[in-house]
């Protein structure tokens, strides 16, 4: 026998034998027939725990505390400028030459001024560079074309 399935395990094919079984597992949940037969059940304790815990007695909502920057706003000009003052947007180099045609819907910050670009640039090269000699002094100069032994 090569079958991989027990055949007295297979599902009923008669569609009434079906919903019958689909019935009584609906009426009695999975963990509790588990539990009942004494049987592991996972997420038991998390789910214990979540129905014995109690809802906050005041909901925390901050929205009326923090204010959202909207694009087009003198604080916020364009979408890519919402994260600027985190340190967190990428400049758009076409704004300060006057040739960004996306205006507010601009994905990249208009409040970063017109050398913020190159100078990331520059910082970021520095640091690759800076990296590499930190690498090199760690384990050694690598020599290329090493003779084989």
């Amino acid at each position: 026998d090569c079958s991989t399935t027990d055949a007295s395990c297979s599902e009923p094919t008669s569609p009434t034998a079906i919903v019958r079984i689909q019935e009584s597992r609906a009426a009695t949940p999975i963990s509790e027939a588990a539990e009942a037969a004494g049987g592991y059940v996972p997420g038991r304790i998390l789910q214990q725990s979540a129905a014995q815990r109690k809802q906050a007695a005041v909901p925390l909502c901050l929205d009326d505390t923090v204010e959202r920057a909207t694009s087009g706003t003198p604080a916020c000009p364009s979408v890519g400028s919402a994260g600027h003052w985190l340190g967190m947007c990428k400049p758009c180099d076409w704004f300060h030459r006057d040739r960004c045609t996306n205006g507010a819907a601009c994905k990249y910050c208009h409040l970063c001024g017109a050398d913020e670009g190159r100078r990331r640039r520059k910082e970021k090269k520095a640091l690759v560079k800076a990296a590499v000699r930190w690498q090199q002094a760690q384990c050694g100069p690598v020599v290329l074309g090493a003779a084989r032994t």
